[in-house]
C-alpha cells in the first residue's frame, strides 16, 4: 500500500502458517489495523526457520513495519515459532480481543511504543512478555496499560520499556525469568 494508507485486515476464522517466515509481513503503509471479528477465532504460526535471514528482516509471525493497531472481540492465537510473536517496528496498540501469544523470543514488540486499553491475554515468552525497545528518542520507548487481564510468562522480563511503564488498571499474573 501507499505509505499514506490506512489498511484494514479483517480476521474471520482465518488459520494461517507459513512454511518460510512470517505470515503477516506488512512492509508499507501508514497504519495497519488488525481487526478480529466478533465471535472468531483465529491462528497464525510462521515457519521454525526463515528463508530471509538478514539482519532487518521479519523475525516475527506477525510484522509490521509501520504502526500496527490490533482491535475488535474475535480471539487470535500466535505461535512465534522462529523468534517474536508480533512485532511492530513502530507502534502497536490493542484495543481489545483475546490474544494467545507464544514466542521463541518476544511475545509483543512495538519498538516505539505499546498501548494496551482492554482486552484478554496469555503470553508465553522465551524472552520478554511485552517490549518496547527505542533506545535511540526518549519520547519512545514506552508501555501504557489501560486495562485488561494478563497472564504472562516470560524467561526475560515480564513488561519491559525502555522509558516509561504506565500501568491504569487491569488485572497481572506474572512470572518472569
Amino acid at each position: 500500500a501507499a505509505d499514506t494508507a490506512k489498511v484494514q485486515i479483517v480476521l474471520n476464522g482465518a488459520d494461517i502458517t507459513s512454511q518460510t517466515g512470517s505470515v503477516l509481513h506488512i512492509k508499507i503503509a501508514d497504519k495497519v489495523f488488525l481487526t478480529l471479528a466478533d465471535g472468531t477465532t483465529n491462528q497464525m504460526t510462521d515457519a521454525a526457520a526463515y528463508a530471509d535471514t538478514a539482519e532487518d528482516a521479519a523475525d516475527a509471525a506477525i510484522y509490521s513495519k509501520t504502526d500496527l493497531t490490533i482491535n475488535g472481540s474475535g480471539a487470535l492465537t500466535v505461535n512465534g515459532q522462529y523468534k517474536d510473536g508480533i512485532k511492530s517496528k513502530d507502534e502497536l496498540t490493542i484495543t481489545g480481543g483475546q490474544l494467545t501469544v507464544s514466542a521463541k523470543d518476544d511475545a509483543l514488540t512495538g519498538k516505539d511504543s505499546v498501548a494496551i486499553l482492554d482486552g484478554t491475554f496469555v503470553v508465553t515468552a522465551g524472552g520478554d512478555g511485552i517490549k518496547s525497545s527505542n533506545t535511540a528518542d526518549t519520547t519512545k520507548g514506552w508501555i501504557s496499560i489501560d486495562g485488561g487481564t494478563f497472564k504472562i510468562t516470560a524467561s526475560g522480563d515480564g513488561i519491559q520499556a525502555e522509558t516509561i511503564v504506565e500501568i491504569n488498571g487491569g488485572t497481572f499474573d506474572i512470572v518472569s525469568g
